[in-house]
């Protein structure tokens, strides 16, 4: 991840690789496609539509083997992330085609507690 381009600090960008190097172990899944992963980008920006606040932007791209040869980039942007509820979102785009695959967004909330 020495190569991304973005201002996260070396120090970050190391921690990442470090994990996903662990998250490619040969145990976990989908570990082949993790391992051919490769950062292009990582950058925190101030968030325009709300002063104060930043986004981190994280920028992956992956060359697909099988059938239609293609490159894949892989953009993922944060949304929202507060002491409850994180939100990203994350567009899969043909770099060979140039066109916009795929996009989603991505909601985590941890549970309530359970009333007894």
């Amino acid at each position: 991840m020495r190569s991304a381009k973005g201002n996260v600090p070396q120090s970050i960008k190391d921690s990442l690789a470090e994990w996903y190097s662990g998250a490619a172990d040969l145990h976990r899944f989908a570990a082949p496609i993790a391992r051919r992963l490769e950062a292009t980008e990582m950058s925190v920006y101030d968030k325009t539509e709300e002063p104060g606040k930043k986004e981190a932007k994280m920028v992956f791209e992956i060359d697909v083997t099988e059938g239609e040869g293609c490159r894949l980039k892989i953009v993922n942007t944060t949304m929202a992330l507060g002491g409850r509820v994180m939100t990203a979102r994350a567009e899969i785009y043909d770099i060979t085609h140039n066109r916009l695959v795929a996009s989603g967004v991505h909601i985590k909330m941890p549970p309530s507690a359970p009333k007894l």
